[in-house]
């Protein structure tokens, strides 16, 4: 689509954020998506600075027949928060944060990231479940199941969403609990923002150290096959209060490593076992350890992921069995001869500990099970790498499911390209239904997307 500066659209009455359309000085710089794939020009891009902005803005794209695409935290590797054409609709100055100490609770905006809310919460020893980085939007996370370093402790950060406000495509505003729209309160803790606008969540929050132990480790990946076993075996017996990931990294110029990152929050004897645990897997080519406040934990990951062009893929392993294992062993191999621009990264983690605990008001996220979160990144610059790059991640997604190894879907916000009737399984019928009721219309598409059922289906 062509757009023009004479098509410009003015802003609504009483429209308190910023209006920004092609040709304004920020047009550019607002419109950019961290994931460089997505090069789009929407109409208008409506900063919002509140639930009434919000409302006013999806006014005047129903009026102006536009689709819509909704940018909190902007982070998610598919590009939903791009759009060419129509209504970008950024809430990223909606980034309030509200504690409630007595209750242990957070009222989150939507576009508030992991380090606004942790930079709220923290100084009262008291944090929700957020995801490893600390650019990435809390809501997002929150409302698509959300994993982190407080998971094998207490679970997922939906389990700990106790409401939220969605703004609906007919401008209908609704708060949404276990008692008030429970079947939309079911359906967005996990299944996302496939029925509204979530324009605010409130989660409870968790005790957390005022520091935390952060250690990496990286070898050579030709002894992929002896780091992976004896990685296991640690994974297998380490306490709740670790979370740690492994995997492998490649990039221009260097050979693949085999890496793992540990974040402990357990006392200094603790640490001091499980730090020697890992050290006996074999001499590391680098070894990193140090303290860290929960707040900096959430940084120290953050240059591994730039903005650049991305391809994310994942799968949902049934388990690290051997025969998982002797496939993970032959990918340094296979990441030597991928795309020779483009950082490369295959991680994985175990669900352990409150992951795989029922909780009593089950949300939308896919069943608890045991298994492991399979990941693969590649991160690049060159336009031409781009078909490189997807073949790569889809290939070595297809690996692991023809090999019979994986639970049907993964967790949709890691993936660039899903099959939402294979991630939500036994739960996509219901959730089809729902979206028939809420917004029969798909006006809210531009996302994991789950289309309205109807009648003849």
């Amino acid at each position: 689509m062509s757009l023009d500066v004479r098509d410009v659209v003015m802003a609504p009455p009483y429209f308190r954020g910023e209006w920004i359309s092609p040709g304004d000085p920020s047009y550019d710089e607002r419109r950019a998506h961290f994931n460089h794939v997505f090069d789009r020009r929407p109409a208008v891009i409506a900063r919002c600075v509140g639930v009434q902005d919000v409302r006013a803005a999806l006014q005047v794209a129903r009026d102006q027949g536009w689709d819509i695409a909704v940018r909190g935290g902007g982070r998610g590797p598919g590009g939903h928060s791009a759009i060419e054409g129509g209504l970008l609709l950024d809430l990223s100055l909606m980034n309030e944060v509200f504690v409630d100490v007595d209750r242990r609770t957070a009222r989150v905006g939507p576009g508030a990231t992991q380090s606004d809310v942790l930079r709220e919460t923290v100084p009262y020893g008291l944090a929700p479940i957020t995801g490893l980085l600390s650019h990435i939007g809390f809501v997002g996370v929150a409302i698509y199941s959300g994993t982190g370093h407080l998971s094998p402790r207490h679970g997922y950060s939906c389990d700990w969403v106790l409401s939220a406000q969605v703004v609906l495509a007919d401008g209908q505003v609704v708060t949404v609990s276990p008692t008030s729209h429970p079947d939309l309160f079911w359906a967005i803790r996990g299944a996302g923002d496939n029925f509204g606008v979530v324009v605010s969540v409130e989660t409870s929050l968790h005790a957390v150290p005022a520091t935390s132990t952060l250690a990496t480790w990286s070898w050579p990946a030709v002894d992929a096959a002896h780091l992976l076993y004896r990685y296991r075996d640690f994974e297998r017996s380490v306490s709740p209060d670790v979370f740690v990931v492994a995997g492998y990294s490649v990039g221009p110029g260097r050979e693949p490593t085999f890496d793992v990152t540990l974040a402990h929050l357990g006392d200094e004897a603790q640490v001091a076992r499980d730090l020697a645990a890992v050290d006996a897997f074999g001499a590391p080519v680098e070894r990193s350890v140090s303290d860290a406040g929960w707040v900096e934990l959430h940084h120290a990951l953050d240059d591994a992921y730039p903005s650049c062009r991305q391809y994310w893929a994942a799968a949902d392993l049934k388990a690290l069995d051997d025969p998982t294992l002797e496939l993970l062993a032959d990918e340094p191999r296979r990441l030597a001869d991928a795309a020779a621009g483009a950082e490369l990264f295959v991680g994985f983690y175990s669900y352990r500990g409150a992951m795989l605990r029922q909780v009593s008001s089950p949300p939308a996220a896919m069943g608890r099970r045991a298994g492991c979160e399979l990941i693969a990144i590649a991160m690049y610059d060159d336009q031409a790498d781009d078909a490189v790059c997807e073949a790569w991640g889809e290939g070595f997604v297809a690996r692991y499911r023809d090999a019979g190894l994986v639970h049907p879907g993964a967790m949709p916000n890691y993936t660039t390209r899903v099959d939402m009737r294979d991630a939500w399984g036994a739960d996509y019928d219901r959730l089809a239904a729902l979206k028939a009721t809420y917004d029969p219309h798909n006006v809210f598409r531009r996302n994991c997307n789950i289309p309205p059922i109807t009648r003849c289906q």
